[in-house]
């Protein structure tokens, strides 16, 4: 499975960009666009569950599942620039 178009948020899913939060906010949400999950049609709009760790690329959540992390929103990217980096960076140097 994977998750485009991704951005953070402790907000609703219809986050405006105010309510956006950096890769290192700590645990906020994981919200985008899923593709290849069983159920969901390619390009639906989700909320993962909270990540509990990253390797390689890919998030794990508190459910199980695993995605490989696309490219963050436009608009999120240009907020937080090398958001992708900056993510995984987060959660290696916290150790989830």
């Amino acid at each position: 499975m994977k998750i485009d178009s991704w951005y953070l948020s402790v907000g609703s899913p219809r986050a405006s960009q105010t309510q956006f939060n950096p890769p290192e906010a700590g645990t906020p949400r994981m919200y985008g666009r899923v593709y290849g999950k069983q159920g969901f049609e390619d390009g639906s709009r989700v909320v993962l569950s909270p990540i509990v760790k990253v390797d390689r690329g890919f998030v794990h959540t508190e459910s199980g599942s695993i995605y490989e992390v696309g490219e963050p929103d436009p608009t999120y990217a240009q907020i937080y620039p090398q958001a992708k980096k900056r993510l995984f960076d987060t959660f290696n140097r916290v150790g989830a």
